[in-house]
């Protein structure tokens, strides 16, 4: 298993608790994609099963099975189907009544919380609200939001943070060897500081929808950021909102470099061509956009509203 990298606060807090012996019945791990949620939860169910005065020693057989995905009393929810079924919530909370076999927890992870609808969350709900003393529940998901407020209220909230440039760029030259300081970097640049879209990025080098839009803004042509934005329409919302988000980090470090930060592509360019207030104005209006993306708007209107934006960002901010 992959240390967790940073996030050193975070990790203090939890290895306090388990110091102490006072640990929370449920968790909400959240943090993007490649954000490091499940080695921490791997890492807590080790901690939580683990025997030895530091926890997790990782060493012991609980903290080695709980590692290599064996250990008898953490149990994974998780199912092929795009919404976690129902019934497989039902069985899980049915499950985490059953006294632990080999430690002294018996441990529930959901690796796709955000993926349960209403009717899973309110079935997950009455357990968390009155919950076995000897189970903990581990909740993963990009967002946050996507779960119920009664659930949220019920969950410790593990949030994690972006890694600092200088702890990513040696763990990118420690995965990845053979790749360039200048790769690194323009890695770095587009992973929002988390390890996962950094690495994903130094697999797949070629120019990202989202590095095409870039383009198009920093080009300042009203054709090119229609041609664009058009790319959207053919995508699903979640696909959607995964570019946007990718589109605003590629702006963030475009303003970091106006700033004076390092800065390579299509940042660089873009720090070139637009202002800091021009480049603001289209991360607000980026903000709405993914506002509407998690609701009913249709990609078509969202990509005419992008091509806009792209294009003037001043005129879409008059225009919501």
């Amino acid at each position: 298993m992959q240390t967790l990298l940073g996030n050193d606060m975070l990790k203090s807090r939890l290895r306090a608790m388990l110091q102490s012996g006072h640990v929370f019945h449920s968790f909400l791990i959240a943090g993007p994609k490649g954000s490091g949620k499940r080695t921490l939860a791997v890492w807590l169910a080790a901690a939580l099963e683990c025997a030895a005065p530091e926890k997790p020693c990782l060493r012991c057989e609980s903290c080695r099975k709980a590692l290599a995905g064996t250990h008898p009393d953490i149990l994974t929810v998780d199912s092929e189907k795009q919404i976690l079924p129902v019934d497989l919530v039902r069985q899980a909370c049915a499950d985490a009544w059953v006294r632990p076999t080999e430690g002294p927890r018996r441990i529930i992870l959901i690796p796709r919380g955000g993926d349960l609808n209403a009717q899973g969350q309110n079935a997950l709900l009455k357990t968390l609200e009155e919950p076995p003393d000897h189970c903990v529940f581990l909740l993963l998901t990009e967002n946050e939001s996507a779960l119920l407020p009664t659930v949220r209220s019920r969950c410790a909230l593990l949030h994690l943070s972006p890694l600092p440039e200088d702890v990513l760029l040696q763990a990118l030259k420690d995965r990845a060897p053979a790749s360039t300081p200048e790769q690194r970097q323009a890695a770095v640049e587009r992973s929002g500081g988390y390890l996962g879209p950094a690495l994903t990025r130094l697999e797949t080098p070629e120019d990202t929808l989202a590095e095409t839009l870039v383009g198009a803004f920093a080009a300042k042509d009203a054709l090119q950021a229609l041609n664009a934005a058009s790319a959207l329409e053919s995508l699903k919302r979640d696909q959607l909102a995964a570019v946007l988000e990718e589109l605003l980090v590629l702006l963030t470090a475009a303003l970091k470099a106006l700033a004076g930060n390092t800065a390579s592509g299509p940042a660089k360019a873009l720090a070139a061509s637009r202002t800091q207030r021009e480049i603001a104005q289209a991360m607000d209006g980026i903000q709405t956009l993914l506002q509407w993306a998690r609701s009913n708007v249709s990609p078509a209107h969202l990509s005419g509203a992008l091509a806009v934006l792209l294009y003037r960002p001043a005129a879409f901010a008059l225009d919501t």
